[in-house]
């Protein structure tokens, strides 16, 4: 028994190493108390721990989380940053919606570019009556984000994207919504970057 005892032991320690790892001190703890020279108790309890260190691996140490606005281009969602709004209001083009991915609109007396992600992102659903503009900065510069439909503040958890839009330019992640849906984040950077390439071709 006593071989067993001391086979045990360093299993213990072992997995003991892991749990250093991942965080999960609490868990050898639960053994230690007890005396680790009692086969029967600690046997008892190793599923537990390799369950343990099982869902450790498989899952992230670290979660980014933002908050972010969830705004609605046609049936489709999308999140930008809060930290880059500056504003919304209503889109009102100077000479009308020309169809144009990238144009100009003035706001607060001052004459800023925007991209129209519904032509962007080349989102055919019915056009709604009215849309609005988010005006967001890039640190460098303003410019509008022209979609369907404000929806509001929203806490996002920011997961990876699939490999259906890891290609898409303007898009940093991805998140899920309480319904269950999927909500794409987009990256300010990124769209401000074609808005600039554009007026760079006129």
């Amino acid at each position: 028994m006593q071989l067993m005892d001391s086979r045990l032991y360093r299993t213990l320690q072992h997995i003991a190493r892991w749990m250093d790892t991942y965080y999960l001190d609490p868990i050898i703890g639960f053994l230690l108390p007890a005396g680790i020279g009692d086969f029967a108790s600690a046997f008892m309890a190793l599923p537990f721990i390799f369950f343990s260190l099982f869902m450790a691996k498989s899952l992230p140490l670290t979660l980014a989380i933002i908050e972010g606005m969830l705004v609605q281009i046609g049936a489709s969602t999308f999140v930008i940053p809060l930290s880059n709004i500056q504003e919304c209001m209503e889109f009102k083009p100077e000479h009308g919606d020309d169809g144009k991915v990238c144009s100009h609109i003035t706001a607060r007396g001052e004459f800023l570019p925007y991209i129209n992600l519904r032509e962007w992102f080349e989102i055919d659903d019915p056009m709604p009556t009215s849309q609005q503009v988010v005006i967001v900065n890039d640190q460098d510069s303003s410019l509008g984000l022209v979609v369907d439909k404000v929806i509001g503040n929203n806490q996002t958890v920011i997961k990876p994207l699939g490999d259906l839009y890891k290609n898409a330019e303007g898009l940093s992640g991805a998140t899920v919504l309480g319904d269950g849906s999927v909500a794409l984040i987009l990256d300010v950077f990124k769209l401000s970057n074609v808005v600039k390439r554009t007026e760079a071709t006129v």
